[in-house]
């Protein structure tokens, strides 16, 4: 599936800018093949997380950034 129809199947124009959107998801599927993972579960997780929203943060646990791990969580990746 190339960028273009994998932006299109997950409604990326809704989340991310026309001008980041082909980078960010090249470095989601990047990101997705070195883990294992299908580049639509990790799309998913991120749009469940944080909207693809790279400053979100959760109020209650801290969890911060598009796949909201706590920082003692993030630290030991």
């Amino acid at each position: 599936m190339t960028t273009t129809e994998l932006s299109k199947k997950l409604n990326l124009e809704k989340f991310v800018p026309d001008n980041e959107r082909e980078a960010y998801v090249e470095k989601t599927v990047r990101v997705a093949r070195t883990v294992g993972w299908k580049p639509e579960w990790l799309l998913a997780v991120i749009e469940f997380e944080s909207g693809h929203n790279p400053k979100a943060v959760n109020p209650s646990s801290n969890a911060t950034g598009l796949i909201q791990f706590i920082p003692t969580t993030a630290i030991s990746l």
